[in-house]
């Protein structure tokens, strides 16, 4: 039944910018939203918002990523990560590049819904950097990639952390949705 609404949906959508004013979702609106991601493989949310008459590309990955994704960790952090401060190297020793600064202003949305204590910008020596609790690199070529061992030394338990893993999907969502001149169209 949802596949024959999903179907008659298509194509209803009345321009190619298109924002919503509406509301609450619905059961129903959420039910059509998770058959569009699966059909879609979560990859075009163009696509995707065209199964709605009244939802844009925005609140479709929106309600995705932050309700119904069942890969999405709800609830309260563990005890090990919540109240811990993202520390990033000054940046008179490394390249001041636009994605570690991109991840510094998406990380005080982790602070916001208390997942992090703060983000300071601080020298940190090669011990403080091998007793982390996680560790990672973040660069335009990497975007965010956990380092789970650095020499013989096993980073927190030898694994890629919350924080990490938060950090890469907000700057993965900060790309897809930034605005249209600043994209560019690459031809497969």
């Amino acid at each position: 039944m949802v596949y024959k609404e999903l179907d008659l949906r298509m194509g209803e959508k009345s321009g190619p910018t298109r924002r919503s004013t509406k509301g609450q979702w619905t059961a129903e609106e959420d039910e059509i939203l998770r058959m569009a991601v699966q059909r879609f493989k979560g990859k075009n949310w163009k696509k995707i918002a065209e199964c709605f008459k009244d939802r844009a590309d925005v609140q479709c990955l929106h309600r995705w990523q932050k309700v119904l994704n069942p890969e999405l960790v709800k609830g309260p952090w563990s005890k090990e990560t919540k109240g811990k401060e993202f520390v990033m190297p000054k940046f008179d020793k490394i390249l001041r590049g636009c994605t570690a600064r991109r991840v510094l202003v998406l990380a005080e949305s982790l602070v916001e819904e208390g997942r992090l204590r703060g983000i300071r910008l601080r020298d940190v020596t090669v011990e403080e950097g091998k007793e982390a609790d996680e560790m990672m690199l973040i660069g335009s070529g990497v975007l965010v990639r956990a380092v789970v061992q650095w020499d013989d030394q096993v980073i927190g338990d030898g694994n890629e952390g919350p924080v990490a893993r938060s950090l890469r999907n907000l700057i993965l969502e900060d790309m897809k949705l930034g605005p249209a001149t600043v994209r560019v169209a690459v031809p497969y």
